[in-house]
C-alpha cells in the first residue's frame, strides 16, 4: 500500500514539474492513438499571399520598364526637343538626307524579303519531315534545325565554309563543271538575304513542325480526302489534343498513368493548374473536357452509325 501511495505522489510531482510554459495536450491522431506532443503556437500569417506568377510578372515588368520602355521613351523625348523646345526639326533634318531614306527603305526591304524567303524555306521543310516517311528522316530533320542552336559566330563561320566563294559548295560546283573561277561571290543583297535565310528559317521550320505534330496525320488525310468535313475534323482534333494533355497532366501529378480525372481534390487541382486553369477552377476543366468529348462523340456517332 505504501508503495502505491509513493508511486501516485511521484506521478503528481512529475506532473507539477512538467508544467510550465509548455502545455501538454492529448490530441487524437489519425490512427486512433493519442500523442502527448507540446502544443506549438501557430506562426502568424501574412495578410496577403504572394503568388509565384505575380512575382515573376513583377520581375519581367521591372526589366521591361528599365531596359526597354524607359530608354525608348527617353530617346523619343530627346528627338522631339531642340534647344529646349518641342519641335520636329530633328526628323525633318534627318529625313531630308538621301542616305537616311535609302537606309530606311533598304532595311524595310531586307526585312520583308527575309520573312518571305524564310517562310518559303521553313514551312515546306516542316511539311516534308512531318508528313512524309523516307530513310534518315529524323537525321535530316535534326540537321535542318541545327542553325537554331548554333552560336552566332559558329553559324557565321559555318555559312562561309559552306556557301562562301571558296566554300564546300562552290568548290564542288567548280570541280564538277571544271570552272576556272568561283561560280558566285557573296556580295550585295543576294548574299545578305542568303545569310538571313540560313540563320532564321529554323524559326518557321520549328514552329510549323510543332503545329503539325499536334495534328493527327490520319485525320488530316481524311479531311483532305473528303471523308470528314473540316468542322468535324476540328472537333475531333480538339478532343484528341485535350485528352492527350489531360493524360500527360495526370501522369505528372500522380506519378502513374491514368485515363480518368483523379478523385482527390488536390490532385485534380494540380492537373487543372498544369493545364493553365487558375486555383479553384478545376471544375471548369472538367466542364470543358465533358463539353469537348461530348461534341467529339456526337461526330463519331454520326459518321460511323448514321443519323
Amino acid at each position: 500500500m505504501s508503495r502505491k501511495v509513493d508511486t501516485a505522489e511521484g506521478k503528481r510531482d512529475t506532473g507539477r514539474r512538467g508544467r510550465g510554459d509548455t502545455e501538454r495536450t492529448t490530441d487524437p491522431s489519425p490512427s486512433g492513438s493519442f500523442s502527448t506532443s507540446p502544443r506549438v503556437p501557430a506562426s502568424p500569417r501574412l495578410p496577403f499571399s504572394v503568388s509565384p506568377r505575380l512575382f515573376l510578372l513583377l520581375i519581367v515588368a521591372v526589366v521591361l520598364l528599365y531596359g526597354v520602355i524607359y530608354p525608348n521613351i527617353h530617346v523619343l523625348v530627346d528627338s522631339l526637343q531642340q534647344n529646349g523646345n518641342w519641335s520636329l526639326a530633328n526628323y525633318v533634318q534627318a529625313l531630308s538626307q538621301t542616305i537616311v531614306l535609302e537606309s530606311i527603305f533598304a532595311s524595310v526591304g531586307v526585312s520583308v524579303l527575309t520573312v518571305l524567303l524564310c517562310a518559303a524555306v521553313g514551312v515546306p521543310l516542316a511539311f516534308l519531315f512531318e508528313r512524309y516517311l523516307f530513310p534518315f528522316r529524323r537525321v535530316f530533320a535534326l540537321f535542318a534545325a541545327l542553325p537554331l542552336v548554333l552560336p552566332p559566330l559558329v553559324g557565321t563561320v559555318a555559312f562561309i565554309f559552306l556557301c562562301g566563294e571558296s566554300g564546300i559548295l562552290a568548290r564542288l560546283v567548280q570541280s564538277a563543271f571544271r570552272l576556272e573561277h568561283s561560280p558566285w561571290s557573296l556580295r550585295g543583297w543576294p548574299a545578305l538575304l542568303l545569310f538571313h535565310v540560313y540563320t532564321m528559317y529554323p524559326f518557321f521550320y520549328v514552329l510549323t513542325g510543332a503545329g503539325l505534330a499536334r495534328i493527327d496525320a490520319a485525320l488530316a488525310e481524311a479531311a483532305r480526302a473528303g471523308l470528314v468535313t473540316d468542322e468535324d475534323a476540328t472537333v475531333l482534333d480538339a478532343a484528341w489534343v485535350l485528352a492527350s494533355r489531360v493524360r500527360s497532366a495526370v501522369m505528372l501529378v500522380r506519378g502513374r498513368p491514368g485515363d480518368s480525372f483523379p478523385g482527390d481534390a488536390r490532385e485534380l487541382s494540380g492537373v487543372a493548374r498544369y493545364l493553365g486553369y487558375g486555383a479553384g477552377h478545376s471544375g471548369e476543366l472538367v466542364d470543358d473536357y465533358r463539353r469537348t468529348t461530348r461534341r467529339a462523340r456526337a461526330v463519331v456517332e454520326r459518321l460511323f452509325y448514321g443519323p
